[in-house]
């Protein structure tokens, strides 16, 4: 009868522990995809697009097999716990950990929005670019791990706005909100931020002689 009891036990132990999500990707990709075990089947086009798949199931596999419009290589599956983004696309993306309470840009201020700038500019050249200040810079087909907390991060992809309330994790813990961008979103951000400290003159059309 024991042993039976603990059987059973191990059984349901076991079943519990490869049903639980330790590992999420956000895919960023451009066309279509579509997502089947160890395998992510890619035809490009112009649009870019996102996909949130879980990887907890991989567990006898080491590599993801990307087929991106017929050429194939293949990623290493991670194994520390974590939330990861994952970008096949054509474009290197940015992102970073936002505040729960969205930042208020001052107008006049311009010592605030040349500071803005700065970060952006150096978010673009790859500089002080660091887990420690949670921010990132994913190139073409890179993969990297954005955060432990799986349950918890709530990650706004590019060409997407963030919603006026995120709601957060069963347990009642605040939600990691990150927002990544893709490179002209960046671009067009830093040039409204320089336009408030440098504004641009337009010049009067010369009147007819």
């Amino acid at each position: 009868m024991l042993k039976n009891t603990l059987f059973v036990f191990v059984a349901i132990l076991a079943i519990s522990c490869s049903n639980r999500i330790d590992r999420k990707v956000m895919l960023f990709y451009n066309g279509d995809a579509s997502i089947s075990q160890y395998k992510i089947v890619n035809k490009t086009n112009q649009l870019f697009s996102s996909k949130e798949f879980d990887i907890s199931g991989f567990a006898y596999a080491d590599q993801i097999e990307i087929d991106k419009d017929g050429k194939k290589y293949t990623i290493p599956i991670p194994k520390q716990t974590g939330y990861y983004v994952l970008n096949i696309s054509s474009d290197t993306v940015y992102g970073s950990l936002k505040p729960s309470r969205p930042l208020v840009i001052d107008s006049a201020n311009t010592a605030q929005a040349k500071a803005l700038a700065d970060s952006l500019q150096q978010l673009l050249e790859g500089k002080n670019i660091s887990a420690a200040n949670h921010n990132y810079r994913v190139l073409p087909n890179e993969l990297i791990l954005v955060s432990a907390n799986v349950e918890g991060v709530r990650l706004f992809p590019p060409y997407k706005e963030m919603y006026g309330t995120v709601e957060g994790p069963a347990d009642g813990s605040a939600p990691e909100i990150y927002k990544f961008n893709a490179t002209e979103e960046v671009k067009f951000e830093l040039a409204n931020y320089r336009n408030i400290y440098e504004p641009v003159v337009l010049k009067r059309k010369p009147a007819k002689k």
